[in-house]
C-alpha cells in the first residue's frame, strides 16, 4: 500500500519511535498540538478503525490510555470525557 502511514511502519519515512509490537507503532507527531503529541497506528493497512477486529481495537484502546490520569496535560485541548 502507498498510504502515509503504511511508509511510516514500512520506514520509507524518518520518524522519532516511542513504541512498537507486531501490531502497533507508536511514534511522535511531526507538527504535535502539545508537546509530546503522538499517534498510534496499526501496523496492518487499514481504511477505517472500525474494520479493525475486536480484539485489534480492544488492544488499540489500551495502549492509548496513559498509565496514569496525572499523565494527561491540563489545558483546553487535552481533557479526558466526563470532566468538568
Amino acid at each position: 500500500m502507498s498510504c502515509i502511514f503504511c511508509k511510516f511502519v514500512n520506514k520509507e519515512i524518518p520518524f522519532f519511535k516511542v513504541w512498537e509490537n507486531k501490531k502497533f507503532l507508536i511514534f511522535l507527531d511531526r507538527n504535535p498540538i502539545n508537546k509530546g503529541h503522538m499517534l498510534l497506528i496499526p501496523k496492518s493497512h487499514t481504511n477505517e478503525i472500525k474494520s479493525f477486529s475486536y480484539g485489534n481495537r480492544t488492544d488499540l484502546f489500551i495502549r492509548s490510555l496513559p498509565k496514569r490520569k496525572s499523565e494527561l496535560p491540563r489545558n483546553d485541548r487535552n481533557r479526558l470525557q466526563g470532566e468538568d
